[in-house]
């Protein structure tokens, strides 16, 4: 727990070194996330939280947010449902984000999630008993996205996440997250 701190401290000086090539702001909105192989339900949940971006040359800069989320999907078992998870997270994502124009910017990177609470039920017919701690407490997530600039200070975002360092690969998140943006 110790290094996830050091990395909270490390991230907040760096900040405060760089601060006059930086921006920070909020940003909310939807997020759909379903299990692996199971593309054909999302469940809709929502996001909110705070970012920085740090400009390391022209067109390239370091961003990293500081998000609560709350997720959810159903794994379906023929007409009914095989389990159904829901969880609560403070999700960290850094990437590295190219503007090409300034109204667009692509960008890629990791994110590592704290999961704050959980909640897990299943169909009684079903013996899954054995997955109650299925839910990872710190999963380790890929992600892509696209982020468009129409106004000075609100921007609007899309990305796709992915996570890569799980328990049990049937009870993972993967899904589309979106951003309404407003930067100072």
């Amino acid at each position: 727990m110790k290094k996830y701190y050091l990395l909270i401290l490390f991230l907040f000086v760096t900040s405060l070194s760089i601060a006059q090539n930086s921006t920070f702001g909020f940003k909310l909105g939807p997020n759909y996330f379903y299990s692996n192989y199971e593309l054909d339900d999302p469940i809709g949940k929502y996001q909110f939280g705070a970012f920085s971006n740090f400009k390391v040359y022209k067109f390239i800069s370091i961003q990293t947010e500081f998000l609560f989320a709350k997720k959810a999907f159903e794994r379906p078992y023929r007409d009914s449902w095989e389990v159904k998870a829901k969880g609560s997270y403070l999700d960290i994502p850094i990437f590295i984000q190219l503007q090409p124009i300034k109204q667009i910017a692509i960008y890629s990177g990791g994110q590592i999630g704290f999961r704050l609470n959980h909640k897990l039920e299943y169909n009684p017919t079903n013996n899954l008993q054995g997955h109650e701690r299925s839910l990872e407490e710190r999963p380790l997530s890929l992600l892509v996205g696209l982020s468009i600039h129409p106004l000075k200070h609100w921007s609007m975002e899309g990305r796709y996440s992915i996570e890569v360092a799980r328990s049990n690969s049937a009870l993972d998140f993967r899904g589309w997250q979106f951003f309404v943006n407003y930067t100072f």
